[in-house]
Parts: structure tokens; sequence; C-alpha cells
């Protein structure tokens, strides 16, 4: 029982992991490995907190924006919008 709880939180935790890596790298003006890092995060499945999902697609949209990619932020941001927490 422990060990299965435990691999549960460790998938989850590496999606934040991921995010939190996305957001360094974008702190850091490293746009394209933030873009990709915090793409990962959203393609990845979690089970317990999907708000991380939400701020990953959040942080993405402002990065597209900046690229002049506005129909990809748009999509993120709307799908933000549909997901319910």
């Amino acid at each position: 029982m422990l060990t299965t709880l435990f691999l549960l939180v460790r998938r989850d935790f590496g999606v934040f992991w991921i995010y939190s890596m996305g957001v360094a790298a974008a702190s850091q003006d490293r746009k394209d490995a933030a873009r990709k890092l915090l793409s990962q995060a959203i393609a990845r499945p979690v089970l317990f907190s999907k708000g991380i999902k939400c701020e990953a697609r959040f942080r993405l949209s402002w990065l597209l924006m900046e690229q002049s990619d506005y129909a990809g932020a748009v999509a993120l941001l709307r799908e933000n919008l549909s997901q319910r927490l």
C-alpha cells in the first residue's frame, strides 16, 4: 500500500519538477528550453495535482505570446478555462 502511494506521488512530483525547471529556465531568459519543459509538464499525466498543469499552460501561453504565436496561446488558455479544478 505504501509503495503504491509512493509511486503515485512520485509521478506527480516529476511533473512539478519539470514545471519548476521550466519556470527557472524562463527566468534565466532560456525561452526555448522553458517552452520545451513546460510542454513536457503539460503532456505528462498526473493524478492528484491537476492545478500544476493549468499553471504550466498559463506560463507557456505567455511564452508563446512573446514569440507572437497568439493562436497557440489562445488554445492553451481555452483549454485552461475548460478544465475543472
